[in-house]
């Protein structure tokens, strides 16, 4: 037999989100044209045993006329599944983990689909074209 380890893996139960911040503010402007710019990030506000909570915030923006700036922070709270699938890791190992596979985390959650969602919704309140974002975690690696 060999030595070989397993990756652990997480699962997650009653999966929750709830809007933690949201700011729009539209600028007057005479043009109707302008390129959409759009920057996602997280922040880990906790690691345990039972539980892991983020806070995602996607930030959109135009260039090079300023149409408009939306600003949206979701709070992530994931319990840990507790039975039959609990995480059999040492704390250390599960933020290992958990620094490891953060973007799949987020983008396993459904909460980038409710953002970009309530992005729309806003957008078009606001007499616009509704700005349809991706529904999933936009990384600096990926713009480039």
């Amino acid at each position: 037999m060999s030595n070989l380890q397993v990756e652990p893996k997480l699962y997650f139960e009653n999966v929750s989100y709830k809007l933690n911040h949201l700011i729009y503010t539209d600028f007057e402007s005479t043009e109707n044209e302008a390129q959409i710019t759009i920057t996602d990030s997280y922040e880990i506000l906790n690691i345990a045993k039972k539980e892991l909570i983020l806070n995602v915030k996607r930030y959109i923006s135009t260039t090079p006329s300023k149409l408009f700036e939306l600003n949206i922070e979701v709070i992530l709270n994931l319990p840990l599944n507790q039975k039959e699938k609990k995480f059999d890791g040492s704390i250390a190992d599960l933020k290992s983990y958990v620094s490891r596979n953060v973007l799949s985390i987020i983008n396993n959650s459904n909460a980038m689909e409710t953002i970009s969602l309530l992005a729309s919704q806003i957008t078009s309140a606001y007499a616009r074209v509704p700005v349809i974002t991706p529904p999933v975690f936009i990384s600096e690696d990926e713009k480039k």
